[in-house]
């Protein structure tokens, strides 16, 4: 521009903040999202659009979609739990901004089939199905958490307890009894009463099942023969 006397231009962007005013990047604290799906699922880019504080919703709505003012008015004229339509169009709008409308939709119909009790939602799908226990049991599965078991380490030792301690979801089997008396553990939706039992059997010749503690915390545990 100095030595040619010519235009310069440039693109600026209100900085992005969380609801504690803190600037969203990866050398913030929290949560550290990425594009690449390497780093960052698309699963868990949906869920985390899913998970926006009430408070940032319409404002996020603005910065990471392309819809029309009319309908961002529509969609936070609510509150509560009322806002979580909002919360969906956001996530669906952004994943499908950074990884396509396939892989939102794809997003949407396992976070359907696993948040709602929608047991047909993998029936809308033609690829990425769960076969447990014969059943189809949800979409999209190559992106859900999911930890790998060593077919060997599978024992008759080896409890429903140790598959929720290796899953994330217990830190102990004492937990994993307290929060199956409590009612919060379940197996393919099928709530577990006795955490004592053989995962063997628990698995019943498959080689994968859905674990889950509360309504949100859950992992998909795939056995492998693999070294």
């Amino acid at each position: 521009r100095k030595a040619d006397r010519g235009k310069a231009f440039a693109l600026v962007s209100p900085l992005i903040t969380t609801p504690s005013g803190e600037k969203m990047g990866k050398t913030g604290s929290g949560v550290r999202v990425w594009l690449d799906p390497a780093q960052f699922s698309p699963y868990d880019y949906y869920q985390y659009w899913v998970n926006t504080e009430d408070a940032m919703v319409e404002t996020y709505l603005r910065q990471f979609t392309f819809l029309l003012e009319d309908e961002i008015a529509d969609l936070t004229s609510v509150s509560g739990e009322a806002l979580r339509g909002a919360k969906q169009a956001l996530a669906f709008e952004a994943t499908a901004l950074a990884h396509g409308v396939t892989e939102a939709e794809r997003e949407r119909e396992a976070a359907l089939a696993l948040f709602s009790g929608r047991r047909d939602a993998s029936a809308q799908l033609s690829t990425h199905k769960l076969y447990v226990k014969g059943h189809s049991f949800v979409a999209n599965v190559t992106s859900l958490p999911s930890t790998d078991l060593l077919a060997a380490d599978v024992t008759d030792e080896f409890t429903l307890a140790d598959a929720f301690i290796a899953a994330g979801l217990a830190k102990s089997r004492g937990e994993a009894r307290r929060l199956a008396d409590q009612g919060g553990l379940s197996v393919d939706d099928a709530k577990v009463n006795d955490v004592d039992v053989p995962f063997s059997e628990v698995l019943g010749g498959a080689d994968a099942v859905l674990l889950r503690a509360g309504k949100k915390r859950f992992m998909r545990v795939v056995v492998t023969n693999r070294d």
